[in-house]
C-alpha cells in the first residue's frame, strides 16, 4: 500500500503539487469565507515563487549534504569490512546500448564505488531492487556496469529492497553471514543522512562516502533569488519528508552505533 500511497501523498506535499492543493482550496473557499481565501491565495503565492528561486533549495541541500568527501587516507586507513552502494533508479532501454542502464546519479555512485574498491580491494555489495516490478533489478543492473564496464567484482546482489530502508534491512541481512558489520556507504550527498541513519539504525558501523554534491558553491548570488523554472528544491524537501518519515515508522531512538568518530 505504501508503494502507491507515499508517492501520491509526496506530490501533494511538495511543490508544485502543493500548489494546486492551494488553488483548490482558495476555490472552494471564495463562495464561503472571502476574506479567508484572500489570505489563503497569498499563501499560495509565496509558496508558488518560493518553489521557483534556488536560494531556498541551497539552503536545505547544503545542510543535506554535511559529509565531506573521504579523503584517501581516511579511505585506506578505515577499518571497513565492505563496500555497499546503493541503487539510484533506471534510465529506459537505449536506442544504442539496447538494455535499461543506470541513471547518471547511478553512474556516479558506481564509478566511485570502483575506486574505493581498488583503493581498499573491498568486496561490493550493489543493493538495489525492482519497485516497479522491471525483469531486471537495480543491483543487478549495477553488477552488469561493474563487470563489464568498470571490471570490478561483486561479492553480493540484494535485489529485493524497494527503497533505503530496504536497502539497510537487506543488506545487513546478507553480510551477516559474513559477520560484516562495518561498511563504507557509497550513495548521493543529498542523500547520505537519512541512508546513514537508516543502516545505523539496524546495526550497521558506517562510514559515509558520499559523491557527488549538488551545491558546492560558496554562497547565493542574485539569480538564486529569480523565479526560474527549477526542481531544486523538491529534492531536498523530499529527503526531510524522508527522515520524518523513517523516525515516525521505524522509531525515534537515534543510532545504535557510530564509525564516523573523527571523520569531517
Amino acid at each position: 500500500m505504501s508503494a502507491v500511497l507515499l508517492p501520491v501523498l509526496s506530490s501533494l506535499v511538495l511543490p508544485p503539487g502543493l500548489v494546486l492543493v492551494v488553488l483548490a482550496l482558495v476555490w472552494w473557499l471564495i463562495p464561503r469565507h472571502t476574506r479567508l481565501a484572500r489570505v489563503v491565495l497569498v499563501f499560495g503565492a509565496l509558496l508558488l515563487y518560493i518553489s521557483t528561486i534556488q536560494a531556498p533549495a541551497y539552503y536545505l541541500s547544503t545542510r543535506l549534504e554535511r559529509y565531506h568527501p573521504l579523503t584517501l587516507e581516511q579511505v585506506k586507513s578505515s577499518p571497513a569490512q565492505a563496500i555497499v552502494v546503493l541503487g539510484s533508479g533506471r534510465e529506459s532501454p537505449s536506442r544504442f546500448l539496447g538494455d535499461a542502464t543506470l541513471t547518471s546519479d547511478g553512474m556516479d555512485r558506481v564509478r566511485y564505488a570502483a575506486r574505493l574498491r581498488d583503493w581498499t580491494g573491498l568486496p561490493l555489495l550493489a543493493t538495489g531492487g525492482s519497485p516497479d516490478h522491471e525483469a531486471v533489478s537495480e543491483a543487478e543492473l549495477m553488477k552488469k556496469v561493474f563487470e563489464a564496464d568498470l571490471h570490478t567484482p561483486v561479492q553480493w546482489v540484494e535485489d529485493k529492497s524497494n527503497n533505503t530502508w530496504e536497502n539497510a534491512l537487506f543488506s545487513r541481512q546478507i553480510l551477516a553471514r559474513s559477520s560484516i558489520a562495518h561498511i563504507i556507504l557509497v550513495t548521493q550527498a543529498f542523500h547520505m543522512p537519512r541512508s546513514v541513519w537508516a543502516f545505523e539504525k539496524v546495526g550497521f558501523l558506517v562510514t559515509p562516502a558520499p559523491t557527488p554534491y549538488n551545491m558546492h558553491r560558496p554562497g547565493l548570488s542574485l539569480g538564486d533569488w529569480l523565479p526560474k523554472v527549477t526542481a531544486g528544491m523538491r529534492l531536498p524537501l523530499h529527503e526531510y519528508i524522508g527522515m520524518l518519515w523513517y523516525r515516525l515508522r521505524h522509531g525515534e531512538k537515534g543510532p545504535v552505533a557510530t564509525a564516523r568518530a573523527g571523520l569531517p
